[in-house]
C-alpha cells in the first residue's frame, strides 16, 4: 500500500469557498488519541490553488481542509487518492487515510460510515 503523507498545518487561512466535495467524518491525533468529529472539505491541489489565490499546493496531490473558526483551519495532504484536476464524491478514500503532519504525528482521517469519534 502506498504511503500517505499528511501535511498537517494550522495556520489563519482564507479560502474564498469551502470544497466541493464536503462530508462528516473525523480527525484523530495518534500521539493522544483524541477525535475529533469534523466536516472534511475536499481539494485537488489545483483547486486548493485557485481558492486560496496562491501556488502553495501541489497541482498533483488531494487535500482534506478542516475549518476550526477564527480564520484557522487545518489542511492535510493526502497522497493516496488518484483524482484528476477536480475532486469528485467518487474520489473519497473508502477507508482511514493515515499520515505525519510536519511535525511527524501521526493522524487518521476517516470519512466512511463508521467515521466518528
Amino acid at each position: 500500500m502506498k504511503r500517505i503523507l499528511l501535511l498537517l498545518l494550522i495556520l489563519p487561512l482564507s479560502i474564498n469557498v469551502y470544497g466541493k466535495v464536503s462530508v462528516k467524518g473525523s480527525i484523530t491525533y495518534q500521539n493522544t488519541g483524541r477525535c475529533y468529529s469534523v466536516t472534511i472539505n475536499w481539494y485537488t491541489g489545483d483547486e486548493l490553488n485557485d481558492a486560496t489565490s496562491s501556488f502553495d499546493y501541489d497541482i498533483i496531490s488531494n487535500y482534506a481542509v478542516v475549518f476550526w473558526g477564527n480564520d484557522k483551519a487545518t489542511i492535510m495532504e493526502v497522497g493516496g487518492i488518484v483524482c484528476g484536476s477536480t475532486f469528485t464524491q467518487s474520489c473519497l478514500p473508502l477507508w482511514d487515510e493515515t499520515g505525519i503532519d510536519q511535525n511527524g504525528y501521526s493522524w487518521t482521517i476517516s470519512t466512511g460510515i463508521l467515521s466518528g469519534c
